[in-house]
């Protein structure tokens, strides 16, 4: 009988312990995570995201990553991280990203890799890239500067594919498509536009009139420091048909695996 106490009392432990982890991970996130591939209209997402919440974000760039803890940041920050779907950022996916709500935004790898072209003729990168002269890159011809864009040996935007790929089978991301978001200013439908906005702010569980939605419409279309044309379909006047078949023998799966294309035959 004396041992009676001591099994209810490991008994109410377990009991408790059971209930901190239901409560941790059973409630509704907390805060708004959201992630892009780089070139695919980041600052597009984040000033939507910033209309709808009337709420500034942290950006998280690679430098921060390895000190970047999901959990932590729950108690300090605005309550909205946002950054580049690198590799390293695999750990918020690992790290209690329940407690986010999390959004993918990503764009035909086409065009993102055509932007990532003009980036890098004005000496923009995202790592250390000591093989990569800019003299020389400036001076080639267009199709030869897209054809070494493809095939960029350091960091660039294809690096981060497979993980998005990945958060695309995550049900509990919310995929958005830039050229769903950016509206009839960037070549897409304005009634895709307010369409994938009102699935942003039922996802974000935000309350907001037709016309407030309207308003924040018509406000995102450019004017972010990085805006160069945003432009759906910019690819199709710049990729030659020597590009077209390297872009598919390096990267075709991936448009076919994001919905871009059916098979090989564009």
């Amino acid at each position: 009988m004396e041992k009676l106490p001591k099994i209810c009392a490991r008994y109410l432990i377990c009991i408790l312990v059971i209930f901190c982890f239901s409560s941790l991970f059973g409630q509704e996130p907390e805060r708004i995570l959201y992630l892009s591939i780089p070139k695919s209209g980041t600052h597009l997402l984040k000033k939507a995201i910033e209309l709808l919440t009337h709420k500034p974000t942290r950006w998280i760039g690679l430098s921060e990553v390895a000190q970047f803890t999901p959990y932590k940041d729950l108690s300090s920050g605005p309550g909205i991280t946002g950054g580049h779907i690198f590799p390293e950022m695999e750990c918020i996916h690992l790290n209690f990203s329940n407690r986010y709500y999390k959004i993918l935004l990503i764009r035909d790898p086409r065009d993102v890799m055509l932007g990532f072209m003009h980036h890098l003729f004005h000496g923009l990168t995202w790592s250390a890239c000591p093989t990569f002269d800019l003299e020389r890159f400036q001076s080639l011809s267009f199709d030869e500067r897209l054809q070494e864009t493809l095939l960029f040996p350091y960091r660039n935007p294809s690096s981060c594919f497979p993980l998005a790929t990945t958060w695309m089978h995550d049900p509990s991301v919310l995929v958005i498509r830039f050229e769903d978001l950016i509206g009839e200013k960037g070549g897409g439908s304005y009634d895709k536009q307010l369409h994938t906005l009102q699935t942003l702010t039922n996802f974000l569980q935000i309350e907001i009139s037709p016309e407030e939605l309207a308003t924040i419409a018509d406000q995102l279309f450019g004017g972010t420091w990085t805006f160069r044309k945003g432009q759906i379909g910019s690819w199709k006047e710049a990729f030659s048909e020597d590009n077209k078949s390297l872009f598919k023998k390096l990267l075709g799966q991936t448009l076919i695996d994001w919905g871009y294309e059916h098979d090989s035959n564009w």
